[in-house]
């Protein structure tokens, strides 16, 4: 295991309102109080020092402000910022990928043997780790949304249905 800092930060100009922010480690996000980091008002700055097994990990991040209030988000690792951008219940969360792996390093000693004036060499290896850090791929856009038919064809079958019946009704009563 390694221990990784991680800096959550985020900054709006014209939200007015309080906010809650929430943040996950390989798991999607949800703004639910198991996520919660905790709530701010214009300014938000949590560290989070977590132990990551190796491998590949993502760490997601958002907030549940709503348009038309903008906020700015900032994912870092180990004080390097590595993911930023638009937070909000109505954007996607802001993701960022931690590899977490280990390097082999060779560390040679050598002593000497007052006594008999003999050098003795001990070879060790050991593993140091590395962390390193990137914005995570983006995920799949969702399809666009299907765009409002107009007015009129919204109208035209309702429209079309009344004028029958309003002709129907005329030539029905026309004869009395």
């Amino acid at each position: 295991m390694v221990q990784v800092k991680v800096s959550f930060e985020a900054e709006s100009r014209d939200d007015p309102y309080t906010r809650s922010f929430y943040a996950s480690y390989d798991e999607p996000l949800q703004f639910a109080d198991r996520f919660k980091l905790g709530a701010s008002y214009q300014y938000f700055f949590y560290v989070d020092y977590r132990d990551f097994a190796e491998g590949v990990h993502t760490i997601y991040f958002s907030c549940d402000g709503e348009a038309p209030y903008s906020w700015v988000g900032r994912i870092r690792v180990n004080d390097e910022v590595v993911a930023e951008g638009k937070i909000g219940k109505d954007l996607p969360p802001l993701a960022a990928t931690v590899t977490v792996g280990s390097v082999p390093t060779t560390q040679t000693i050598q002593a000497v043997n007052p006594a008999t004036q003999q050098t003795v060499t001990a070879t060790q290896t050991v593993a140091t780790p590395t962390v390193s850090a990137a914005p995570a791929p983006p995920a799949a856009a969702p399809p666009p949304a299907a765009a409002p038919k107009p007015w009129y064809e919204t109208l035209a079958l309702p429209l079309a249905a009344v004028v029958v019946l309003g002709a129907v009704a005329y030539l029905l009563f026309k004869r009395r």
